[in-house]
């Protein structure tokens, strides 16, 4: 999706503080704190103004953002996002409940390298042999495991709902219809609370954007640039069959032009009337 988004747009990415490229830290900056990080990303890039994009627990800090600074903002873009992650309030109905968050940071505390949470992230393709293997070299690369339980209690404990009322770039909310984070009643809510915010349900799948990143991709550019996206091609397992007579250089010398062609039309006609009966169409000829 990155290729894609920059192809068409200057496309700047950036790591929280203590993850990715970024600084190792102690602790997990406070979302203030991100707002500012932000902030000093945009300026060192020379960005002025710019569509913000927050996935996952980035859509906290990006909302934020556009409260705090919206001359910054040219919009807003928030995807398998809500403003809140979890049940541990009694007046946000969505999310994880309190004993599923206290069984997901005991499944930090135990695997935090080792795939923990893979199932969330990714779903019924979490089952996928090395599949957990390769998550937990992710989680190594990005976190140590004190910094992953801490940056899973951050998470649960975001409430950014007091500042929806606040937003007045435009926005797009994204969701999908099997998250566990962001469950897409939580995502409408967040775009209910944006004044304006427009709400788009992406097709079925888990808390990942691996399977649809073009689909993703197209959306955010039809939105951001306001130009029509083209809905990439669905993805088809094709049969290529390739046919060929032996010894045709020989046949052609044996019988002669006038026979030669006679075959070959009687190879094309058996071709093309197959071709109808299973769907099918002819790429190529030589003759």
């Amino acid at each position: 999706m990155a290729k894609q988004l920059s192809q068409v747009t200057r496309l700047v990415v950036w790591d929280m503080r203590g993850g990715g490229l970024s600084d190792p830290a102690t602790q997990v900056p406070p979302l203030t704190e991100r707002v500012e990080d932000l902030r000093t990303v945009m300026d060192a890039a020379g960005v002025e103004s710019a569509t913000v994009f927050g996935f996952s627990e980035g859509g906290a800090a990006s909302v934020l953002f556009a409260a705090t600074y919206p001359q910054r903002v040219r919009s807003l873009v928030l995807y398998l996002t809500a403003a809140r992650f979890s049940q541990q309030l009694p007046d946000f109905p969505w999310g994880l409940t309190p004993a599923q968050v206290a069984e997901r940071t005991a499944e930090i505390d135990n695997d935090s390298g080792n795939g923990a949470l893979c199932d969330v992230f990714f779903g019924e393709a979490a089952d996928t042999p090395g599949m957990r293997e390769w998550f937990g070299k992710i989680q190594r690369s990005m976190h140590t495991p004190t910094m992953a339980r801490l940056t899973w209690q951050a998470l649960m404990n975001v409430d950014i709902r007091g500042v929806l009322q606040d937003i007045r770039t435009p926005t797009l909310v994204l969701a999908r219809s099997d998250d566990q984070l962001a469950p897409p009643d939580a995502a409408a809510a967040l775009a209910a609370g944006i004044r304006g915010a427009q709400f788009h349900l992406l097709p079925p799948g888990a808390h990942s954007t691996s399977d649809i990143f073009d689909l993703v991709g197209a959306r955010v550019l039809e939105f951001v640039c306001d130009t029509p996206s083209v809905a990439p091609s669905e993805r088809v397992l094709t049969t290529v069959v390739f046919t060929d007579i032996v010894g045709s250089t020989e046949q052609l010398t044996a019988a002669g032009d006038a026979h030669w062609r006679a075959q070959l039309d009687a190879h094309d006609q058996l071709v093309d009337a197959m071709l109808p009966k299973y769907g099918g169409r002819r790429a190529k000829t030589h003759r």
